[in-house]
């Protein structure tokens, strides 16, 4: 095709509006929800312009970037309109539009009232990757932008030109970490270092992070332990034309885990030190002797009449006292007045995890060496806060050790926690036993790796039909447990059912479909069809004075099973025992 003829098709694509809008999520990965979508542009379907590069170079080369622009956000503001889509729009806009005095600004708000999206669910996502010199006019252009209401993102983050330096005059609402620093971060020390960098730097300056590339579940999991709260990438959905709403189980799967209660049945008292501690009205010049003759001591309680006041720190002490004229105006202040703020002070009866959110919740900038432990508000030591972070640290290692490898799903010792849990608080709830029938013979025909498939099918959709605040556990094999604290629990379970029974199917042969079951050994080694796979279920809800242990309650739950299980098909069994 000559230029002539390729520039004529370009034009005809911008005039007839041929473009295609399609959609990638981006999800807050810590809370497993839709925080915004992305649109993509595609050209027409067999045709040279269906790359977005191809595309936007050749509108660059012939002068046809204004009109493609303006033909792109009119695609992808409709289609979002259309499809009702939840969260933010995320709109990609070429930086070098700026550059034209004429660039649609305007246009673009005259579109977002056409199709009614507000321009508070807009985000401008401009990319590092195409330099442009004069910052003032990009900013000038941005600002109008934001007085109009859109938020506005930095793209592909470490991959450009300016980096920081474009973050820093720009001021976004967003970045965008580009996926070469995601991708393998798990086994890259830099990329993890980077990631690191980045996520501090955005803490001062207020701008959230958003990871984008993510494809492994080791990249997720690294990520969200870093802090990052805001991610996309085919790991999690790929980008669509009509996107689907649901939650990936990835990420469902991995929110039960992370929510799941931890069992840190410790209270502080286990870190409960001595300390020497000194009155109210003492001088400060006692206070800097005790710190100058024990270079270990951090802190010292101050007290009045065995109630604690707070803390005097160390380094802000002997700051204070090393400027010119300082010993000589702090020596005779008394000990209240050198206080440093915010001290926590706990209870000993208080768990560790409680007083880890005091102490987070107080100091989000730089944390304090210690704070002070009390029994009915009287003094009784202090605790150090590297020792309670690192117990823990410690525990949520274990805890995340339980999770079910084949599902990343809370596995036996969360799931009898939780329920011990309920029981102790008397909170009333129903426990769902799922168990597959005739699972068995499928994995002997099909395999482990097919048998593996369908316990990961039911995962999902026992995640996809539940709600968040249900605890869903898997115990082991083809056996799941669900905790309800609602009273609609039979609509999750029929609705789990209905969908089991309508796709396993396509997890045979149709010459087992024809017949309706597997031909095999049977345990007593004579061959026997055995239906095709079912599901049963089983409910209780134990009694909460006379059920004390997850021990009784599986009891209960174990007869209804079997009760479920009498069912050659699908079937839920909900049983009156209740001890």
């Amino acid at each position: 095709m000559d230029s002539t003829a390729f520039e004529a098709e370009l034009e005809d694509i911008i005039a007839h509006d041929r473009l295609q809008a399609v959609f990638q999520p981006i999800y807050t990965v810590d809370q497993a929800e839709i925080f915004a979508h992305e649109a993509l542009i595609r050209g027409p379907h067999n045709s040279k312009f269906r790359s977005p590069d191809i595309l936007f170079t050749t509108a660059l080369q012939k002068g046809l970037l204004f009109d493609l622009e303006m033909a792109c956000r009119r695609a992808s503001i409709s289609k979002y309109s259309e499809l009702d889509l939840p969260g933010y729009l995320f709109l990609n806009v070429h930086p070098l539009i700026f550059v034209n005095n004429d660039h649609p600004s305007r246009e673009t708000l005259s579109l977002l009232e056409q199709y009614n999206v507000e321009p508070e669910r807009v985000v401008i996502e401009l990319s590092e990757k195409y330099p442009i010199k004069d910052l003032e006019i990009l900013q000038k252009a941005l600002l109008h932008y934001k007085n109009m209401g859109l938020k506005i993102a930095i793209d592909d983050l470490g991959s450009g030109y300016s980096g920081l330096r474009f973050w820093s005059e720009i001021k976004p609402d967003f970045v965008k970490i580009d996926q070469y620093f995601i991708q393998n971060i798990h086994n890259d020390p830099t990329k993890l270092e980077f990631v690191r960098s980045i996520m501090t730097l955005s803490g001062s300056l207020s701008t959230e992070v958003v990871a984008e590339g993510i494809e492994e579940f080791e990249e997720l999991e690294l990520l969200l332990d870093l802090g990052v709260t805001l991610g996309q990438g085919y790991y999690l959905r790929k980008p669509e034309t009509n996107p689907e709403t649901t939650i990936p189980s990835t990420l469902m799967h991995k929110h039960r885990v992370r929510r799941a209660p931890l069992n840190i049945k410790k209270s502080v008292a286990t870190l409960l030190q001595q300390a020497e501690t000194v009155e109210a009205d003492t001088k400060t010049e006692v206070l800097a002797d005790l710190f100058y003759s024990d270079s270990k001591r951090l802190s010292i309680p101050i007290l009045k009449e065995n109630r604690p006041l707070g803390l005097v720190w160390r380094g802000s002490l002997l700051e204070k006292l090393s400027t010119p004229h300082g010993r000589a105006i702090n020596t005779h202040v008394e000990a209240v007045d050198q206080l440093a703020p915010g001290t926590v002070i706990v209870d000993i009866s208080e768990s560790l995890e409680s007083v880890s959110d005091k102490i987070l919740s107080c100091h989000d900038d730089k944390l304090p060496w210690h704070f002070i432990i009390t029994r009915n508000q009287e003094y009784l030591g202090i605790g150090s806060v590297r020792d309670l972070l690192q117990e823990i640290t410690h525990q949520k290692i274990q805890y995340a050790s339980y999770a079910n490898p084949l599902t990343q799903l809370p596995g036996n010792v969360p799931i009898y926690q939780y329920i011990d849990t309920l029981l102790q608080n008397k909170n009333k709830f129903y426990l769902a036993h799922f168990d597959l029938n005739n699972f068995k013979p499928y994995n002997d025909v099909y395999g482990y790796e097919d048998g593996d498939k369908l316990i990961k099918f039911l995962a999902d959709l026992i995640s996809q039909h539940c709600e968040l605040e249900d605890f869903v556990g898997h115990i082991g094999g083809d056996r799941f447990v669900v905790v309800f604290e609602r009273e609609n629990w039979q609509v999750s379970c029929h609705s789990i059912i209905d969908a089991f029974d309508n796709s396993v199917n396509r997890f045979y042969f149709q010459e087992h479909i024809d017949i309706g079951g597997i031909e095999t050994h049977s345990r007593q080694g004579e061959m026997f069809t055995f239906p095709l796979v079912s599901l049963a279920v089983g409910v209780v809800r134990p009694d909460l004075y006379r059920c004390t242990t997850h021990h009784q309650v599986e009891e209960l739950a174990s007869g209804a099973i079997k009760e479920a299980k009498k069912c050659a098909s699908s079937n839920l069994f909900y049983s009156r025992r209740r001890i």
